[in-house]
């Protein structure tokens, strides 16, 4: 049956129906002491005193029982919201047996039938009263305990019909039958009314929360914008204001010394001058380089490449590119690695986990006055490996253990100075630390210091050698004497920086900022024919690297394309793959560029394209 079902109903379903019902119980109490009341005054002068005694003696406990029930439930209630599942159980079933003895004392009455037509009249009155009653009062929240009752006070009535109907008794018990059967319908429709707008209700309940909890975050993260554009506002128009400045300082000198002559006053020092507009450049470049490094890392493009890492190189690399910083705040920064872990490999990516530790050293260098920064890495309980950088800086109050991995949160600089960041490391560190799959942990007492660790599960341990610093092999070199090498690009450091190595091999070079379709025109009027094309993937225009090669290996049938790119994204490795091209790496260093060119460009004709690839990585 459907109301044996009911000790089922969810935990807050369950608390609500008998809330209900805990605050009929008082009601139900009242009338079955007024009802009981009433009908011993009626029936004292006419039925024998020891009939009355033992229908009170049935009814007295059942109202004794429900108002204990009703005291204990109200102190529960108290205590907590929702009563959790095993206790209401437990509730539920003391509320059936206080139902059972309600019942039982209602078919009870019976015993009074047989010494008066009238008084008989009156019992059966009341007891189809009490039962009607209890559908209102019981059957709404709690369908089995209403079940029950129905059934023990039916029972009982039947038992004492007889008595006062004599023949007719068999009808009365069928019609009495028939009574309780409808109730019982009409009770068990009440239930799953009064249910169902319970569920209606919590489930409105719990829309509204999470309708108010979805506001209170894009409140949230509306105030965050507006801080992180105040902030980042704030941050670019110092560096920018400045660079205004020292540009028109330098065209005031600049025409000083014009109208002066040689004799003239100088002004302020013109080196001087360019070396501020320089570091207000490079503030500026900073800021940028890192808004686009957090734009890149958060919209997903970035994807972790996996690889063995050997952590010990890794941490030293990272250690010494802080320790000029350190050493100008006359800080110690060490690095300390556990005998056990000195070949600790890690399953990671490298670039990433480099970010990350740089940033940490750099945060912590940045927030250390005295004292010093100590990168550690140890084997911890469980063969776990443990990586952590300790400071002895400012500390970071508990509340904001969160908020400093949000964009432009710095607990510590309110001055925005620069010189302390701009709050974008730990930012990035959190999306790093994303893609890797990995969780920061911290731990900070303020004005005493604080503790970032990284815990890996998986590692093992190799022997390693030192590996050497990449140079271009002299052999290698002589052979790319006299080959010609077309290179596109457009930055111009770029094509500066290969036009001045490239001479020292004796390459002859010649470079191109764009190619268009009168450029095409012209290299294919020319006599000058190159043996490799160098080209950069992102090129201003319609035009990528990869079409640009195209469209010059069609105009130089003879020349081998090989395309350079500062993006790690598999798309452009899959298409330089179906174009039949070499890739490049930006930043390349000079052993694989020489490498690779010899590859492309010897004699013999180009080499498969695996073959190239597995030089150029190697």
């Amino acid at each position: 049956m459907h109301a044996f079902r009911l000790i089922r109903y969810e935990p807050e379903v369950g608390s609500e129906l008998f809330r209900l019902g805990h605050r009929n119980m008082p009601a139900n109490v009242i009338s079955a002491i007024t009802l009981r009341t009433l009908m011993v005054l009626a029936t004292w002068n006419i039925v024998p005193h020891e009939r009355i005694y033992f229908w009170l003696a049935v009814s007295v406990p059942s109202i004794v029982g429900s108002l204990v029930l009703w005291w204990a439930f109200r102190r529960e209630a108290a205590r907590q919201e929702i009563t959790p599942p095993t206790q209401l159980r437990r509730w539920i079933v003391w509320h059936a047996v206080c139902m059972c003895l309600l019942g039982l004392s209602a078919g009870s009455v019976g015993v009074l039938f047989g010494f008066s037509p009238h008084l008989d009249l009156l019992i059966g009155c009341a007891f189809v009263g009490t039962a009607a009653y209890s559908v209102a009062g019981n059957a709404t929240h709690d369908l089995l305990a209403f079940f029950l009752s129905i059934l023990t006070g039916g029972l009982a009535m039947s038992f004492f019909i007889p008595n006062a109907f004599g023949e007719a008794s068999v009808y009365m018990i069928a019609m009495t039958w028939l009574y309780m059967s409808i109730l019982s319908i009409a009770a068990n429709n009440s239930h799953g009314t009064v249910v169902n707008s319970i569920r209606l209700r919590l489930a409105n309940a719990a829309l509204a929360e999470r309708n108010a909890r979805s506001a209170a975050q894009a409140e949230q993260a509306n105030r965050d914008k507006s801080e992180f554009l105040a902030a980042a506002s704030h941050d670019l128009r110092q560096p920018v204001h400045a660079l205004l400045l020292f540009v028109e300082a330098l065209r005031q000198n600049h025409q000083g010394k014009a109208a002066s002559g040689p004799s003239g006053s100088s002004g302020p020092d013109q080196d001087a001058l360019i070396a501020q507009i320089a570091s207000a450049g490079q503030a500026i470049s900073t800021m940028f380089n890192e808004l686009m490094e957090l734009s890149r890392l958060e919209s997903g493009a970035e994807q972790a490449r996996i690889h063995p890492v050997a952590l010990a190189p890794l941490l030293q690399q990272c250690v010494e590119g802080l320790q000029l910083l350190a050493s100008q705040k006359n800080l110690h920064l060490r690095l300390r690695i556990g005998r056990s872990v000195r070949a600790a490999v890690i399953q990671t990516d490298r670039a990433l986990l480099a970010r990350t530790i740089s940033n940490l050293l750099s945060n912590a260098v940045r927030y250390t006055e005295r004292g010093g920064v100590l990168l550690t890495l140890r084997q911890r309980p469980g063969h776990r490996l443990e990586l952590a950088v300790h400071d002895t800086g400012i500390g970071i109050e508990p509340a904001q253990h969160q908020r400093i991995f949000e964009p432009y949160v710095q607990v510590g600089n309110p001055e925005r100075d620069r010189n302390k960041g701009l709050g974008l490391g730990l930012a990035i560190v959190r999306q790093c630390l994303r893609l890797l799959g990995l969780e920061m942990h911290l731990h900070s007492t303020v004005g005493r210091g604080s503790r970032f660790w990284i815990r890996f599960d998986q590692w093992r341990t190799i022997e390693q050698t030192p590996a050497p610093v990449p140079q271009a092999d002299a052999q290698v070199v002589r052979s790319l004497a006299g080959r010609r090498v077309l290179l596109i690009d457009d930055d111009a450091m770029v094509r500066a920086a290969m036009q001045t190595v490239l001479g020292v091999w004796e390459v002859e070079l010649r470079t191109l900022s764009a190619v268009d379709d009168e450029k095409l025109q012209a290299l294919a009027e020319g006599h000058w024919r190159p043996d490799c094309i160098l080209c950069d993937y992102r090129m201003p225009g319609p035009r990528n690297g990869i079409d640009i090669l195209d469209a010059l290996t069609d105009v130089f049938p003879g020349a081998i394309g090989v395309l350079q790119t500062g993006e790690r994204a598999e798309q452009v490795q899959a298409e330089a793959d179906d174009a039949g091209y070499v890739v490049l790496y930006k930043p390349v260093d000079a052993a694989a560029l020489a490498s690779t060119m010899a590859a492309v460009l010897r004699a013999t004709g180009p080499a498969p394209l695996s073959a190239l690839r597995e030089e150029a990585s190697a």
